[in-house]
């Protein structure tokens, strides 16, 4: 008899004999035998499969472990490097911001210094000019010397301005004009009483260069009004209004802008037959060659009193 496929395990082989008449023997004979599993299929041979992939797995748990350590001792290594170089580059800006703020508050004196300088020594030609009038006899010579006095205050005021404010660059203008007003009054003290002076001034402010021609040109004005717009009546009013001009909307945003000052008082204005075009006098001819200075389109007109117009543009500066 030939078995074959019979699994692993142990198993009683039984068998009856069997005469010649067909008769079946009562008793059986048995044969015990067991057939073994493959090696691999072994009891050992998988507890031994195991510990090694458990112990290969474990060795190799244990290298990545160390790798990661060791990346992670570099990693530390280049942060602490890196920090070093943070720190030694944020202590060098530190250190070159101190120097440029120490070289920025030098400077600001400076300038403060230099400004000053020159009040003082606008102020001392403006002295000079006054003791010089006092030993002249001919009025006209003192009435000249007199507006020329006016003029180098004016400059000098700017430069007041400038070392008394933060801004060294900068004028108020509302309050230049406040001052330039009080120090022209100062001049014409009996006229003065009897004129009423009002102004409409935003918060503007002008660089230098424009400061000091407008100033010459308001001193200029604020002279002729005294001097001949209220001769007759000895009763006036002066009107300064400074507004914006609309711009063209089409045209790309500038960091410039377009203003309209105006300067009107309630006098006859010029005499019949004068125009700005054929003015005669310095302080006209001064006023029309500063408004140039300035790139001002000047207008006259004495519909409802003396009106000067000047549009011109201005930096558009913070305060």
């Amino acid at each position: 008899i030939t078995y074959s496929n019979i699994s692993p395990g142990k198993y009683i082989f039984r068998a009856k004999a069997v005469n010649n008449e067909g008769k079946i023997s009562d008793e059986a004979i048995t044969y015990s035998f067991t057939i073994n599993p493959p090696w691999w299929s072994t009891w050992w041979f998988q507890t031994i499969a195991f510990f090694v992939i458990f112990f290969s797995l474990l060795a190799f748990i244990q290298a990545r472990e160390r790798v990661l350590k060791e990346q992670n001792v570099k990693l530390e290594a280049t942060v602490h490097q890196r920090t070093l170089e943070i720190s030694h580059q944020k202590e060098l800006v530190e250190k070159t911001l101190t120097e440029k703020e120490g070289l920025l508050h030098e400077k600001e004196i400076l300038l403060k210094e230099i400004h000053h300088r020159v009040k003082n020594n606008l102020q001392t030609i403006s002295s000079m000019l006054m003791l010089q009038s006092a030993g002249l006899k001919d009025e006209q010579a003192k009435k000249a010397i007199a507006e020329s006095q006016s003029r180098v205050r004016s400059i000098a005021l700017v430069h007041q301005k400038l070392y008394q404010t933060d801004g060294l660059e900068k004028v108020e203008l509302n309050a230049f004009i406040k001052d330039l007003t009080v120090q022209i009054q100062s001049l014409y003290r009996q006229k003065s009483k009897q004129v009423s002076i009002n102004w409409e001034i935003p918060e503007t402010h002008l660089l230098i260069d424009t400061a000091i021609p407008l100033g010459l040109i308001l001193n200029e004005l604020f002279t002729n009004s005294f001097k001949y717009a209220f001769n007759e009546t000895g009763n006036g009013e002066i009107k300064i209004l400074l507004s914006n001009v609309m711009n063209d909307e089409t045209q790309p945003k500038a960091k410039s802008k377009k203003v309209k000052l105006s300067f009107i008082d309630s006098g006859p204005g010029l005499s019949s037959g004068q125009s700005l075009e054929s003015a005669s006098t310095l302080g006209l001819r001064l006023i029309k060659l500063l408004s140039q200075q300035i790139g001002a389109t000047l207008n006259y007109s004495n519909e409802k009193g003396s009106e000067f117009t000047f549009i011109f543009s201005i930096l558009e500066l913070s305060s």
